[in-house]
């Protein structure tokens, strides 16, 4: 498979953000005196962007429009004055991008979260450098599954679609790709399960991120300089 770029999801791909979104939506269910969820039941809340987040986290008889909107404006709050407590690269992480910066293949990140935390979370919890384009939600723009985003990151990057490798770790990414016209890997590290992923039906699900080298070659030198860098 030949690609000139790939295009990261962040959440759940190349950072493990559950315990501090938890602690933020959790902070405002406490503060509406509403049961509040434990961190791995998160995993199955998010990759929507944060308003459906608070949508599934709520109660289901009080998830009226205006009050999921007065939610979501609290957690936003909340997840601003404390976005990178928890939040790690996974393993492999930093040196996958180290690997495919030295190679010089062109990295972006396209996330549903909003757009102000992702350039956030971003440059405190990854070598921001590295990327190309960091884009998350923005007001009146449709987020992933709709390609849109995702083809015009392929633009910006003076790419094809089927040449921009997108690697996430949900059924969405996948849509999100498919949609698009780009091969898709996902990672099993992340907050989906395999079988969700294997229902998915991605191009192939990896258990490490440095074994996405293996998915990479955006021409002969590029090529050249990542197997040799994974000898």
């Amino acid at each position: 498979m030949q690609n000139s770029g790939i295009l990261f999801d962040l959440d759940g791909t190349l950072l493990n953000t559950i315990a501090d979104i938890a602690r933020a939506m959790n902070r405002v269910l406490r503060e509406h005196e509403l049961p509040e969820h434990g961190v791995d039941d998160y995993r199955g809340m998010v990759g929507w962007g944060l308003e459906e987040l608070v949508r599934r986290a709520l109660p289901v008889e009080i998830t009226s429009p205006a009050f999921v909107r007065q939610c979501f404006t609290e957690v936003l709050q909340a997840y601003e004055q404390e976005p990178v407590v928890d939040t790690r690269p996974y393993d492999g992480v930093p040196e996958l991008l180290r690997r495919l910066h030295e190679a010089e293949v062109p990295l972006a990140v396209l996330s549903n979260k909003h757009d102000a935390l992702v350039q956030t979370i971003v440059a405190n919890a990854l070598r921001d450098s590295y990327f190309q384009i960091v884009r998350g939600a923005s007001d009146g723009e449709p987020k992933k599954p709709n390609p849109k985003a995702a083809l015009e990151i392929a633009r910006c990057l003076d790419t094809v679609p089927e040449k921009l490798l997108v690697v996430g770790d949900s059924p969405i990414d996948v849509e999100t790709a498919r949609r698009a016209g780009m091969p898709v890997v996902v990672g099993t590290w992340g907050f989906s399960t395999r079988e969700e992923l294997e229902a998915a039906a991605p191009d192939a699900l990896l258990d490490h991120p440095l074994q996405i080298m293996s998915h990479i070659c955006s021409d002969t030198s590029s090529h050249r300089k990542v197997t040799e860098g994974t000898q």
